[in-house]
């Protein structure tokens, strides 16, 4: 997203485009957040919810087509030009899918979102898309809220073998989807409050209401990339935030001193603490992690060049985890490794040089509002597969 039209891209004249335009964003942001059917792990077939949302990126894909000539300026841009070469890399990695289908559609979801990225930042001004994501944010936080109090049966995911806490999933399919989509509205919220389209008390009220659901859902990994992405874009652009951070850091040290010398809990209390099951190992393993990304660092070797098909490792995954494995494995649960196993090296290193743009971008051309929502995706791509997975909302602000 960038905060105006790119200098080579006039912007057209009339607002013909805006109302279109705004209500498909609704539509992506609202709509296709909403997960009512769980397929089961590995399982790839078409069922109602996953075939509206291929009509869409279908009908997405065609209009990008019909006004390619609005596309190609874009393109001839550098993180565009990288864009493009993955769109097309993860189409024709069909041909070498094991699921060729799922493979193109979701390639086809993953081309409509950088087409749809490109009309948004070609027609509507930030301040405008900021806004409508807000919106269509809060009213998605404030559903699942209501969910969970009228329908605890659907909106809550109850303990099970690897959770022994209820953990909200309101109107999303997981508690990590709509703790996501949390982390998100508060960074929009955070991101708009930066461009001065919000109040202070409105944006208490958002904040407070995106870190109720947040924390009802549970999902650590979000969480701390939320405080990080916060932490460092504010170090960027206040004073007071180095300053707090670099105590922030002098008491982790002289915690971990404590430590050493005895003088504070142990740290597998420590860990035990934070744990949901009371077992260390939920924390070492990062939550069955790590033994994910070995599996999937396994497959990568066996196809380094070109990987597995876009997105097609779900029931591959599913299969190369131990049958007493109880969390999920349908992707790496890595953004990095799950670029590199589906769409191998020569997927990765364009990829790797998005994410570079974007370091880079932070240090010499700091823009709070892209700091922040890009900040969320980098820093939760290291614990979640997000944009280089099944195409979601993170994808298309990420373009």
């Amino acid at each position: 997203m960038a905060k105006a039209p790119l200098s080579f891209c006039a912007r057209p004249k009339g607002r013909a485009q805006e109302p279109p335009l705004i209500v498909l964003l609704v539509i992506v942001t609202f709509g296709l957040s909403v997960g009512l059917t769980n397929h089961p792990p590995g399982e790839t077939g078409l069922d109602w919810q996953n075939g509206s949302k291929l009509v869409i990126w279908s009908a997405l894909l065609a209009w990008g087509i019909a006004r390619w000539r609005l596309i190609l300026p874009f393109v001839f841009n550098p993180a565009g030009a990288l864009l493009a070469f993955l769109c097309a890399l993860a189409g024709l990695s069909a041909f070498w899918s094991p699921v060729p289908m799922y493979t193109v559609a979701c390639a086809v979801g993953f081309m409509a979102y950088f087409i749809f990225g490109a009309f948004l930042a070609r027609y509507l001004p930030v301040d405008t898309v900021l806004r409508t994501l807000l919106w269509s944010l809060s009213v998605f936080t404030v559903l699942g809220l209501i969910a969970g109090l009228v329908s605890s049966d659907t909106a809550w995911l109850p303990p099970s073998v690897e959770e022994n806490v209820y953990r909200l999933q309101g109107l999303a399919l997981s508690p990590n989807s709509f703790g996501q989509l949390a982390a998100l509205y508060g960074v929009i919220a955070m991101a708009c409050l930066s461009r001065h389209i919000m109040s202070v008390k409105l944006f208490m009220a958002h904040i407070i209401l995106g870190l109720t659901a947040l924390a009802l859902t549970g999902d650590r990994t979000v969480l701390i990339a939320l405080i990080a992405t916060t932490l460092l874009t504010g170090a960027r652009h206040f004073n007071w935030v180095r300053y707090g951070l670099f105590g922030l850091l002098a008491l982790f040290a002289a915690g971990l001193f404590l430590t050493a010398m005895g003088s504070a809990p142990s740290l597998h209390e420590t860990m035990q603490m934070f744990s949901r099951t009371g077992s260390v190992d939920e924390i070492l393993t990062l939550t069955g992690r790590t033994e994910i990304w070995s599996a999937a660092l396994d497959h990568v070797w066996e196809r380094p060049l070109f990987g597995w098909g876009f997105n097609g490792t779900e029931a591959l995954m599913t299969a190369s985890m131990p049958r007493n494995f109880s969390g999920t494995a349908v992707n790496a649960h890595n953004m990095y490794l799950q670029l590199a196993l589906t769409l191998g090296l020569v997927g990765l290193l364009p990829g790797l040089a998005l994410i570079a743009m974007t370091v880079h971008a932070y240090f010499v051309r700091p823009l709070p509002f892209r700091d922040l929502i890009v900040g969320l995706i980098v820093f939760n791509g290291l614990a979640e597969a997000d944009i280089f997975a099944t195409p979601i909302l993170t994808g298309l602000l990420f373009f």
